[in-house]
């Protein structure tokens, strides 16, 4: 209870609540919701109006602000409710100190190797399209074209199904939590999201994979609705899942830890390139054509030659020894380092026995990047 301490469910463990989930179970059991109270000391000129007329596109006055929740009537006068102030408030990082981005993107799996990183303080509706801009960057960009005239610009990582995280994120984290911001890691075969809080009491990550939804900020849902941010309530972890398979992905992972959600989204795997000269590394967000002139550059016409080699043999692949005799080359692992190994890093070349790279039966397959790096 109040005095012992209450205690939770946390994945298989059960763990002392701490005090920001106590207050929600509270508020619960009243029926209320954080996001529609009162925001004491604040007043509605702390609410950044030119932005929400931006983010909204029509003007904003009174009754608009009223209609989505985002003021009340507080002692006889109006003043931000917390979804207000989360969503356009002039001092949200000084009530929230965990209303803020970072995003980075890893070389490798791990937290180690830093190869970019940002960090957005600004409003949260309007930093989705700075976040999502930060991983495009990263990611590699192919060409499709459907006909003489027409070209698609195609990403290498499920876009769509990461803005649903993101989103889903800003809506449902609880903004009571202390000391844990919002934090998107690019790794070279995942992408994390970490919001603060864990899943709203009561509500299971099975419950959440199968699209039952609990709203906890519905203020802010609302507001996140009328941006078009959000569809329809409950439909966002089954649309990722839906977008992922469509890409032949597995589903997302979603893990409760101490104070915060982390939700993992995996993708086909990247690797930023490697500049020749010692100590320095080159952007990630190459297309596969400028990657594959890197290569070519590294590596002389071999590479070239090698892909198209590969694309003109049957789909069982090629032996090594056949393929770098194809370029008039010995069967040595000094030119498979040399020429084979960047194709296979860069995703353009893959192997049929990954688990045995030396097996004597490992033959070399041309990859569907591969093939699209040829054609561009």
């Amino acid at each position: 209870g109040v005095d012992d301490g209450t205690y939770i469910r946390l994945g298989t463990t059960t763990r002392k609540a701490d005090p920001s989930l106590v207050r929600e179970l509270q508020r619960g059991a009243e029926g209320q919701k954080f996001d529609e109270q009162p925001a004491i000391g604040e007043t509605v000129d702390d609410l950044d109006l030119p932005a929400l007329e931006s983010m909204l596109g029509r003007p904003v006055d009174e009754a608009v602000l009223k209609t989505l929740g985002l003021v009340i009537a507080d002692q006889r006068r109006l003043v931000p409710t917390y979804g207000g102030v989360l969503v356009a408030g002039k001092n949200r990082e000084r009530l929230f100190s965990g209303a803020w981005v970072q995003v980075a993107r890893f070389r490798g799996d791990k937290r180690i190797d830093i190869f970019d990183q940002a960090e957005y303080h600004g409003h949260l509706p309007q930093v989705l399209d700075e976040v999502l801009a930060f991983l495009s960057k990263h990611a590699y960009r192919t060409a499709e074209f459907t006909g003489r005239a027409k070209r698609n610009d195609v990403l290498s990582i499920p876009l769509d199904a990461i803005r649903e995280v993101v989103v889903n994120a800003f809506v449902h984290a609880s903004y009571e939590t202390s000391g844990v911001n919002f934090k998107i890691a690019f790794f070279d075969d995942r992408i994390e999201v970490e919001s603060p809080g864990t899943l709203f009491p009561g509500v299971t990550v099975e419950d959440i994979l199968r699209g039952v939804s609990v709203v906890r900020n519905p203020t802010i849902a609302r507001f996140y609705r009328e941006l078009g941010l959000v569809e329809q309530w409950g439909t966002g972890i089954p649309s990722v899942i839906e977008a992922l398979a469509e890409r032949g992905l597995p589903a997302p992972s979603i893990e409760e830890l101490p104070g915060r959600l982390l939700v993992t989204i995996p993708i086909p795997l990247h690797r930023p390139s490697i500049d020749p000269r010692p100590g320095t590394v080159r952007g990630g967000g190459q297309s596969p054509s400028n990657q594959a002139e890197e290569l070519s550059n590294q590596a002389g016409e071999p590479s070239r030659d090698l892909l198209a080699r590969l694309a003109s043999a049957s789909a069982a692949g090629l032996a090594r020894a056949d393929l770098l005799a194809s370029i008039g080359l010995d069967n040595q692992t000094k030119n498979a380092k040399r020429y084979i190994q960047p194709l296979i890093e860069a995703g353009f070349v893959a192997l049929t026995i990954p688990s045995k790279p030396t097996s004597p039966k490992q033959r070399y397959v041309l990859t569907e990047a591969g093939r699209r790096s040829l054609r561009s």
